[in-house]
């Protein structure tokens, strides 16, 4: 092999690496639990495996919502996840999708994917308030 080739080599594997790494990041998303009035949320990253898995459960949906369901004003409001082009608000048996300007709304049928999101969150927020958010899947609004 060449001079030439071994550096034409390298650089590919480098811009390879760049990819790969780009498309990891694409993958994440940040979830913020939307509990707390007059101070910061607690926030924790999905994995690129959780943030993969949350799109294939919203994909697979279908029973759309006229609105998103009411929320109270205080306490425990669900959980909002910020992806490059997308943001979801799951809560209180709804999941509202928001992507180029447009919010589409959907059933979260047993609450199935906010019970998932939460568990996400153990070992990465308070365990304190992690029960309290889990509390409030029982609560009415």
């Amino acid at each position: 092999m060449t001079e030439r080739q071994s550096v034409a080599l390298a650089l590919a594997m480098m811009m390879i690496g760049c990819v790969m790494a780009a498309k990891s990041d694409e993958l994440t998303g940040q979830a913020t639990l939307k509990i707390f009035s007059g101070r910061p949320n607690p926030t924790w990253l999905l994995s690129p495996t959780e943030t993969q898995h949350l799109r294939d459960r919203i994909s697979a949906l279908s029973a759309r919502l006229p609105k998103p369901p009411e929320v109270p004003d205080l306490g425990y409001r669900g959980v909002h996840i910020a992806m490059p082009g997308v943001e979801f608000t799951v809560g209180y048996g709804g999941i509202a999708v928001e992507e180029a300007g447009k919010t589409t709304n959907f059933v979260d049928a047993g609450r199935q994917v906010e019970r998932w999101l939460l568990n996400t969150a153990q070992g990465k927020i308070s365990p304190d308030v992690l029960k309290i958010a889990e509390a409030g899947i029982g609560a009415p609004p």
